[in-house]
Parts: C-alpha cells; structure tokens; sequence
C-alpha cells in the first residue's frame, strides 16, 4: 500500500468516525466479530461478516470501537475476515 493509498484510507477512516460518532442511534455493534452495522434503511438478523446473531446497542461500546478505528492504520484491518 503506498503512503498516499494510506492516507487516503485513514482520511476517510476519520470522517466515517465523525458520521459514526454523530449519528449514535443509527448503529449497533455484532457482538460476534465487533463489526459495526448501520440499522438504516432496516437492520440485520444476521451479521454479514461473522454471521452472528446477537448485537450491542450500548452506545459506550460503539463509541469505543469508533475510536479504535479511527486510529488504527489501515494494514491492521486489511484482509481481515
């Protein structure tokens, strides 16, 4: 991944956690795998990354993960699952 490929993907990493962290409600955490999910226009019975079915609506939690994945460098999430 270049440097510019890298600092693209962490801008944007940055403003969906702005979105994120704005519009609270509007998400839910898997708690299978931590996948954040976006509950509009319907939310999931199942997660399409894990598949699990059970999810947080703890708004603590969802904020925590939009911290982490603000700041963490786009080649720890690459290639994940």
């Amino acid at each position: 991944m270049s440097p510019e490929q890298r600092e693209q993907i962490s801008r944007e990493r940055k403003q969906l956690a702005e979105f994120i962290t704005s519009h609270p409600a509007r998400f839910y955490v898997c708690e299978g795998c931590d996948t954040i999910l976006d509950s509009t226009p319907l939310p999931v019975a199942f997660c399409p990354r894990c598949g699990g079915y059970r999810f947080s609506h703890d708004r603590r939690r969802l904020l925590d993960l939009v911290a982490i994945l603000a700041t963490t460098p786009p080649e720890k999430l690459v290639g994940e699952p």
